[in-house]
């Protein structure tokens, strides 16, 4: 038995229906039930990082979680209503970019996007038909989310026409699709 996958040019919305119907993450009601709060609990804030990590929180990553971010739970609180970024960014100076950038999200997830290697992957791919993995460097990953991903991320939003949570889902899904060989070797086809 053979089946053929082939290239086929679509717009944005077509793209992003598609792909964020392929969309399928462990325990997603913990991102659900939580994001639109508007006054996050301790256990808000920890299902949040558990959905993020995509399973229990390590030892490591929990005692970093309960040091970083829930011991400055009234802090995400008040940001949530009074935003500023460089407070926020001076706070949480001691984060991992990609902890960082998801904290900012939880914070205010209509206007930072949740960004991982993923969707950095699948972003790249679309403006250049090349993979390319993100940067291990901490500065560079977060230059590049403010740089490049937050414009594109939007820009997609407004082209396709789709809510952001779809976005983030189609992308996420493609972007983890080109680590597959097979997919990848489709779309490298003729670039």
């Amino acid at each position: 038995m053979y089946f053929t996958i082939k290239r086929t040019n679509i717009n944005a919305h077509h793209f992003i229906i598609f792909w964020s119907s392929l969309y399928n993450y462990p325990k997603e009601y913990l991102y659900m039930d939580c994001i639109s709060k508007t006054i996050y609990s301790s256990g808000d804030l920890k299902n949040l990082f558990i959905w993020k990590n995509g399973m229990r929180l390590s030892d490591r990553k929990n005692l970093s979680f309960e040091r970083k971010v829930r011991k400055k739970l009234a802090t995400v609180n008040r940001l949530k209503s009074n935003f500023s970024l460089g407070e926020f960014n001076k706070i949480f100076s001691g984060l991992s970019a990609i902890w960082k950038i998801f904290l900012l999200h939880c914070i205010r997830p209509n206007i930072y996007p949740i960004f991982d290697q993923h969707v950095f992957r699948a972003m790249m791919f679309i403006l250049d038909k090349t993979i390319h993995e993100v940067s291990k460097s901490e500065k560079e990953k977060y230059d590049k989310y403010f740089s490049l991903y937050v414009p594109f991320f939007n820009e997609l939003v407004r082209q396709s026409d789709c809510d952001p949570i779809k976005v983030d889902h189609a992308l996420w899904v493609f972007g983890k699709a080109l680590k597959s060989p097979i997919i990848s070797d489709v779309l490298m086809e003729d670039n």
